[in-house]
């Protein structure tokens, strides 16, 4: 098996997911694309007589991909598989509405049309490979599409180290967010107003560390610098390069966002061993399905100061957490099962 994998100029790389796991299990894969329009069809050109690729995946929906889709079936007319993280449709249907409400028309005719191309993709490809079985599932339902699978990205288990809490020292709460988008900001803008209420007495304090840059990092930290709570103490430090130093320094990871189907700070969380304490969101229950996870409802402060007291100033609840974090990481999201999936599935497509 030999893959075409077609990226973007998308600085995140998430062609990376499928390449490492790739790697894992002896799969060769080719990287293409994110250089321009004239670039990528002198590669495939150059390309057309070289039929050693059984099939591509896409990382993305968009009219960039269009263009790679006709450009693979034309000249090698193998097997089309698009990867996506979340519904391409639903997601661009958001900002469709925001730009007409802003009356930025242009853009909005644009993302319009970005969206049929999305479309076209998840209606043509040979497989559509979602993030979670929540996502296909709900891409079956709504779109009709039969041929979903489910590859998560792989992640691989890290040292974790569970200290003892005394007391009167506070518990060390971690967020990291990409707040380039919207929910995402107003994720921490729910969780700063439940810690604003009364229901955080004096009877514990917490130490609140927010990671993470994008458009709406200076709202968040304008809010963060208005946030005044004598047992909560929140540090904005921005975006990091080096988000590691974070996830070892905390206690518990905290997760407010109804956006994401497999959020990767989740799955990150996970591999250190942190109890994670998030908000109820069905998407997410399959991440946590055998532990090491406490809910919350955000409509209600004393949900999140119960769940926050119940995992973190009990030192055998965060270990057991911890053990089943560490355990779910090595068998359901290590790199070698999700590249054998991956192979697996792939190799029911006819070339």
């Amino acid at each position: 098996m030999n893959l075409l994998i077609i990226k973007s100029n998308n600085k995140r790389n998430r062609y990376k997911f499928v390449t490492d796991v790739c790697d894992a299990v002896q799969v060769q894969t080719t990287v293409l694309g994110g250089e321009g329009y004239l670039k990528d069809l002198r590669d495939y050109w150059s390309m057309r007589n070289d039929q050693k690729f059984t099939h591509a995946i896409l990382i993305g929906a968009s009219s960039y991909f269009f263009w790679h889709f006709i450009l693979v079936k034309l000249f090698h007319r193998m097997p089309v598989c698009i990867r996506i993280g979340g519904d391409p449709l639903e997601s661009r249907a958001d900002r469709i509405r925001r730009l007409r409400h802003d009356h930025h028309y242009i853009r909005m005719i644009k993302t319009a049309i970005d969206s049929w191309f999305a479309w076209f993709l998840i209606r043509r490809a040979d497989i559509c490979i979602t993030v979670s079985e929540a996502l296909a599932r709900h891409m079956k339902d709504r779109y009709r599409i039969d041929s979903t699978i489910s590859i998560p990205r792989s992640m691989d288990t890290r040292k974790s180290n569970v200290r003892h809490i005394s007391p009167d020292e506070p518990l060390r709460l971690l967020t990291v967010v990409n707040l380039d988008y919207r929910e995402k900001a107003e994720g921490i803008l729910r969780l700063l107003h439940a810690f604003s209420s009364q229901t955080f007495g004096a009877h514990h304090s917490y130490v609140w560390r927010i990671v993470g840059g994008g458009l709406h990092a200076s709202e968040v930290k304008k809010a963060v610098e208005q946030f005044k709570h004598s047992s909560v103490l929140v540090d904005f430090v921005g975006y990091s390069e080096n988000v590691e130093d974070h996830y070892r320094w905390a206690d518990v990871f905290l997760y407010s966002s109804h956006l994401d189907w497999m959020p990767n700070v989740l799955l990150e969380a996970k591999s250190y061993g942190l109890p994670v304490v998030l908000e109820n969101y069905p998407p997410l229950h399959e991440i946590f399905s055998s532990g090491g996870a406490m809910q919350f409802d955000f409509t209600s402060p004393k949900s999140l100061k119960d769940a926050l007291e119940k995992v973190g100033h009990r030192k055998d609840t965060r270990i057991l957490m911890c053990e089943q974090n560490i355990k779910d990481i090595s068998t359901r999201f290590c790199s070698q099962i999700i590249g054998k999936k991956l192979a697996e599935n792939l190799s029911h497509l006819k070339h």
